[in-house]
């Protein structure tokens, strides 16, 4: 699988312990170069380098979109800023992967270092509303084979789109293309579904006007003629708007 680079955006908010967070912050960070994954951190946007103001957001998606990144990794390190995720990963529009620590119990005092679960559960509502679609890894510990199945799979999936978006997409029919405001049926769900525009090359008339089925080697023969001219057209006209 080629090298997928995320955007590293650790999260946290104010009602919990911002120490703890940042804690998190640097273990989670040295678990991810541990596994080998190329990411690109937010530890110049502020001095905690963790996402929880929403006027960090244009800083955050100019760099990440410099860097190119595929895929968008939150760390909930403990509660998250829910809103500021949302409008963060729709500004992107990469895959997204929640995830949160295990949390530990209160100290002797009944205060709490965390609630990164009942965070993950904000943040992916909130997304819903957002209409951003979302990976959610269960909450457990760094070490633990969850973690690394999760991130590995994570990395796939990303890689998936990658490939998915360099996709040309040909079809061959046996009717010219119609005006685009006409259009129904597959173009429409590859646009609308999957952002997709489809490349239309038509199905000329066969020499021969009386090919029955009986005669279903005229018609292989000509299916053969077609197909090189309908991919060159392919590689010369597909439009892959973004």
């Amino acid at each position: 699988m080629a090298k997928i680079k995320l955007g590293y955006a650790p999260t946290r908010r104010s009602i919990f312990s911002a120490p703890d967070a940042i804690k998190y912050r640097g273990l989670t960070a040295s678990r991810l170069r541990e596994l080998g994954v190329d990411f690109v951190d937010i530890d110049d946007i502020n001095e905690e380098g963790l996402l929880y103001d929403d006027k960090d957001i244009a800083a955050i998606v100019k760099k990440f979109r410099k860097e190119k990144v595929e895929g968008l990794f939150v760390p909930h390190c403990n509660f998250g800023t829910e809103y500021v995720v949302a409008r963060l990963a729709k500004e992107l529009q990469v895959p997204v992967l929640l995830w949160g620590p295990r949390d530990e119990r209160p100290d002797e005092n009944g205060i709490r270092l965390r609630d990164s679960q009942c965070g993950l559960f904000a943040t992916g509502k909130v997304l819903r509303r957002f209409r951003v679609k979302f990976t959610y890894m269960t909450n457990c510990r760094l070490t633990d084979s969850e973690f690394e199945r999760g991130v590995k799979d994570f990395l796939a999936v990303c890689n998936v789109v990658r490939v998915f978006k360099k996709t040309r997409i040909l079809q061959i029919a046996p009717r010219a293309p119609l005006i685009s405001s006409r259009q129904n049926g597959d173009p429409i769900v590859f646009r609308k579904m999957l952002n997709q525009h489809l490349a239309h090359r038509r199905l000329t008339r066969p020499p021969d006007r009386n090919i029955t089925h009986t005669n279903n080697g005229n018609i292989e023969r000509h299916l053969l003629s077609v197909i090189p001219q309908a991919v060159a057209y392919g590689n010369d006209n597909t439009v892959q708007p973004r």
